[in-house]
């Protein structure tokens, strides 16, 4: 008989036919370049330690994945060094350093928001006007209006488990307390969350050549998940 087949003990079923249902894989990275704290932290007079932004600021950024595929990434930093106290941002400021990696699944609904809010928080730092009612996105050290502090906002409520990222920040005579890439990857540290290394252009110097950079990264959009998790 058509479409019909013995189960083994002599009783013939119907056909089931098997239909593979393909589920969507969808995870943000935190990318934090924390890779200098020899320069970064700094003992103050009562003892205690301070992330000094000025010898070296670190920077964060995150990207939202599907299937492998990076489909959203915001990295807010000043467009200049010298807009870096107050200025003009960019959404795509690049790493130069080794980073830390970290990953934090989400469902297909939390991830679609997601990328929508990034996209949102480009088009305003790229595009937003001075006269517009929101006003364009500035990057600014001094309200600590900055990389890591944004990225968390943006972030915060779709995984509302982020550390607060927050320690004592200044120099050697005036401290705040300020969300930075530093505090925020020893909180995670101590969170215990884990994270992957990835080695990008890191510095190096040679004879011939005492200022050679290997070219900076930046994770872009419809790029593989350059991480590979």
């Amino acid at each position: 008989m058509a479409g019909i087949k013995p189960d083994g003990k002599g009783v013939t079923k119907p056909n089931k036919p098997i239909t593979e249902v393909k589920v969507d894989n969808y995870y943000v990275v935190i990318m934090i370049d924390a890779s200098h704290p020899e320069k970064a932290l700094i003992k103050t007079q009562d003892g205690s330690t301070a992330h000094n932004p000025i010898a070296e600021p670190g920077h964060a950024l995150h990207y939202i994945v599907k299937n492998g595929i990076i489909q959203s990434v915001l990295s807010f930093g000043p467009s200049s060094a010298a807009a870096a106290a107050i200025g003009p941002a960019t959404a795509d400021c690049t790493m130069k350093n080794m980073v830390y990696a970290f990953k934090y699944n989400l469902t297909k609904v939390k991830a679609e928001k997601l990328i929508e809010e990034t996209n949102s928080w480009r088009n305003l730092i790229t595009n937003g006007s001075i006269f517009s009612k929101e006003g364009r996105i500035v990057y600014s050290g001094i309200t600590n209006d900055t990389c890591a502090e944004t990225m968390l906002q943006v972030l915060r409520p779709y995984i509302p488990e982020l550390p607060k990222g927050k320690g004592k920040t200044g120099t050697y005579s005036v401290y705040i307390r300020a969300v930075t890439p530093y505090w925020l990857f020893d909180d995670l540290k101590k969170a215990g969350t884990p994270y992957k290394i990835y080695r990008i252009g890191e510095k190096y110097y040679t004879k011939e050549d005492l200022k050679k950079l290997i070219d900076p990264y930046l994770p872009k959009k419809n790029q593989r998940d350059a991480v590979i998790w």
